[in-house]
């Protein structure tokens, strides 16, 4: 559907490039720090403002399945993939972050070597960059770029990658703080744009309910109620959730991240809202859809004229391009500070190991776009595989208290990873064991070794940073 953009439609986004350019790789060189705290985590100085515009953001990758999601289920939409986040997300603020702020970690498995010693840590950092490749982001921002420009979308992915990787090998952290801002007015200008046409253009809520199922109005979308809940124990995954410690690594103080993230969730709200909103009109202007994940793309090709049509667009790539950065960053944190930089006789500062490591993270980026994988099956399984195994591990490890031995936090992390695995692997197409999602009996696993640890008179004594 490439006819349907205008030369209008491709100046905007090629000023939308252009203007990235310059405010990452410039701005973010020009401040660019020499120690590893200025480049991994911004100087720990970013301030609330950044902080929230860094957290919602990069949080919000998947904006092609949200569309996909609210044009199937409707209301559903803010049930599933809004409620239950929002919840573990205020969670994740009064509990953890403050906690996480005042270690001095830069990474999660710095965390987990803090509490748990080496071997553990780097169990994780295998556990976490597993999840954070950003393969899939990186395709679906290839897709939207591809379709606008009319350029194959290999060719497209490998460009928004080296995009990406340009002004993080240059400004790290900092550079990302400073994209986010960028993304985070787009992304709210792009939905505001297409709300507001179809409110004045197209009718309000009389015309949504004269033209759609009224089981879209529903808090279940015509879904089994076990299938909704699901979701409230898969939010979970918002406790060891990469990016959220990322930003609260960086942040200028506990009260900083706290705040931050509660604050965050108030926009998140409102970015919800005009997603499924945007959805629920998808499906009652165009019902016969092939592919509902085109949901939102199709819908603007129809209703936005050339430049608020690439405007957008625009909005729609920032909110992918914002977790691509945030993702690939981590990605070469794990590889280079987490991984190569812990091997005996690793010579390079941690700063060169992590600039080499986000070579790797664009290469297997790249590679899992390329694989024809389903994405969606892709982000299940690891998920499914890597929040269990880090959850119980890393969340007690702020708390000497609920903090387990060295041995059980191992056991934890490589048993809950190995159930999850057998409960994928022998899934009979697609229905698993006793018909449980495999976060369940591994989440279950990880907690069972935790209780039997707390029985333990003599554990590993914790190491510190």
């Amino acid at each position: 559907m490439t006819g349907s953009f205008s030369i209008l439609d491709r100046l905007v986004i090629l000023a939308y490039v252009m203007a990235l350019g310059w405010l990452a790789l410039v701005r973010g060189r020009r401040r660019r720090g020499d120690d590893v705290a200025a480049y991994l985590a911004a100087g720990r100085a970013v301030s609330l403002p950044g902080f929230v515009m860094n957290l919602v953001a990069s949080w919000y990758g998947g904006i092609l399945g949200v569309g996909e999601y609210a044009y199937r289920h409707g209301v559903a939409n803010w049930i599933v993939f809004g409620v239950p986040y929002y919840v573990a997300a205020v969670v994740f603020a009064l509990f953890i972050a403050p906690r996480a702020r005042g270690s001095r970690a830069l990474t999660i498995p710095d965390q987990l070597r803090a509490a748990y010693g080496n071997r553990v840590a780097t169990i994780g950092a295998a556990i976490v960059l597993a999840m954070t490749l950003p393969g899939a982001y990186a395709l679906m921002a290839g897709t939207i770029v591809g379709e606008i420009l009319s350029i194959p979308r290999l060719v497209a992915v490998v460009g928004v990658v080296l995009l990406s990787s340009s002004y993080l090998l240059f400004g790290g952290m900092r550079a990302i703080v400073t994209a986010d801002r960028f993304y985070f007015i787009l992304m709210y200008s792009g939905f505001a744009i297409i709300v507001v046409r179809l409110l004045t253009h197209v009718g309000g809520l009389g015309f949504l309910r004269a033209h759609l199922d009224p089981a879209l109005f529903t808090w279940t979308g015509g879904q089994p109620v076990q299938s909704i809940l699901v979701w409230y124990v898969i939010a979970l995954s918002t406790l060891v959730e990469p990016t959220f410690y990322e930003a609260c690594f960086a942040a200028r103080d506990g009260r900083t991240a706290r705040n931050g993230i509660l604050v965050s969730v108030l926009f998140w709200i409102v970015f919800d809202a005009m997603t499924t909103m945007t959805g629920l009109y998808a499906r009652a202007l165009l019902p016969d859809l092939q592919d509902a994940s085109r949901a939102f793309p199709a819908l603007a090709e129809q209703v936005l004229p050339p430049v608020l049509r690439g405007l957008f667009f625009a909005g729609m790539l920032a909110t992918v391009m914002s977790t691509v950065d945030s993702y690939l960053f981590i990605s070469a944190q794990t590889i280079g500070h987490d991984l190569l930089a812990r091997w005996p006789g690793a010579r390079l500062g941690d700063n060169a190991w992590t600039r080499l490591g986000l070579a790797g993270a664009c290469a297997g980026s790249v590679a899992i776009a390329a694989s024809g994988l389903s994405v969606v099956e892709v982000w299940h399984h690891l998920g499914s595989i890597g929040t269990p195994a880090l959850l119980v591990p890393v969340v007690a490890s702020f708390d000497p208290r609920t903090r387990m031995s060295a041995r059980a936090a191992g056991t934890a992390m490589l048993s809950a990873a190995l159930v999850a695995t057998v409960w994928i692997a022998f899934a009979n197409q697609g229905v698993y064991w006793l018909h449980l999602e495999p976060i369940f009996p591994a989440l279950a696993v990880a907690l069972l070794v935790w209780l039997l640890s707390r029985f333990e008179r003599h554990g590993a004594a914790p190491h510190t940073l």
